[in-house]
């Protein structure tokens, strides 16, 4: 599934180089716009589905050490790189900040969620709630709950991760035969073209068969997914979407609003912001695994030994 996510994770990196653009010179170019209205039902329910189906992995830790472990890998480079965000959107103050752990009003919001989903399913695991019931309850919720603190959004996307679980522990993979998967995609290409050309869809109950018919669909031709060369890089960005996720949209404003500011062709600054949000993903990656002091950025486990160290050589 590493390819799966690395997919999503620029699709991501697409559309939000939209949103940069249009902060920056209040325009974007169209033909990038429609084709990321043509993956909007499907980006961030098919990244939480791929997360649930490792929730299983976490359920087998101590209830102390699946806590600590998501808040150091989730939670806290949500918190740091949320700072970093808001000083490139000029809104870095202390109301924003404090409002942070709690309503994530960054754009990292989806690790705030991971979190909580985490969180979720980890206490309904011990308590013995179906999964099944996770998966449809939430979902059900999202139409009736406000949009205030995206507490809507967070119900339809809680049911994707749900799925991902059942997914991992059910058989149900096995009814997804070649003439299912295919119409699953059909209703793919449906619920894109309703997006692209009609209106929005994403986040509707009504509309849910559209992503959980890509999930049937991936989920079965990845029975017959072999990596090749091609592939690789992406399926690299993919086991390291979090770094990629976290840094991409600060460097996307840098470069839309500030140093490509004197080209004239928006899809030309399209295409170089993208690019250059890519780039720093790849760099911050490699210093990331060479560096302490930067995988710190993206795990407080390695920050705090890090300060350890630094306490211990000064005495």
């Amino acid at each position: 599934m590493d390819f799966a996510r690395g997919i999503c994770i620029i699709l991501v990196l697409l559309v939000h180089t939209e949103a940069a653009l249009e902060l920056g010179v209040g325009d974007r170019p169209e033909p990038f716009r429609t084709f990321n209205l043509l993956f909007d039902p499907y980006r961030m329910p098919f990244l939480m589905f791929l997360s649930g189906v490792l929730l299983q992995r976490s359920l087998k830790k101590n209830l102390r050490d699946n806590f600590v472990g998501k808040f150091s890998g989730i939670f806290w480079p949500f918190l740091i790189w949320s700072m970093v965000i808001y000083v490139a959107e000029g809104r870095f103050d202390l109301i924003t900040v404090l409002k942070t752990p709690i309503s994530a009003p960054s754009l990292l919001w989806y690790l705030w969620f991971l979190f909580a989903y985490y969180i979720i399913m980890t206490l309904a695991d011990r308590f013995r709630v179906p999964t099944l019931l996770m998966v449809v309850v939430p979902i059900v919720l999202s139409q009736f709950a406000p949009s205030f603190l995206r507490i809507d959004r967070f119900c339809y996307l809680l049911t994707f991760f749900a799925l991902g679980h059942l997914y991992t522990t059910s058989s149900f993979g096995r009814y997804v035969t070649r003439p299912v998967a295919l119409v699953a995609l059909a209703l793919c290409l449906v619920g894109s073209f309703i997006s692209a050309f009609d209106h929005p869809i994403k986040y509707e109950l009504l509309f849910a068969w559209a992503p959980i018919g890509l999930i049937l669909f991936v989920t079965h031709i990845s029975r017959h997914y072999a990596p090749v060369a091609p592939t690789r890089p992406i399926e690299w960005v993919g086991r390291n979407s979090i770094v990629f996720y976290v840094c991409h949209f600060p460097v996307e404003i840098l470069f839309g609003r500030h140093i490509l500011d004197g080209i004239g062709s928006v899809h030309l600054r399209y295409v170089l912001t993208f690019l250059a949000a890519v780039a720093a993903g790849v760099l911050l990656q490699k210093l990331r695994a060479n560096h302490r002091i930067v995988a710190g950025l993206f795990d407080v486990k390695v920050a705090l030994g890090g300060f350890r160290r630094t306490a211990l050589a000064s005495k």
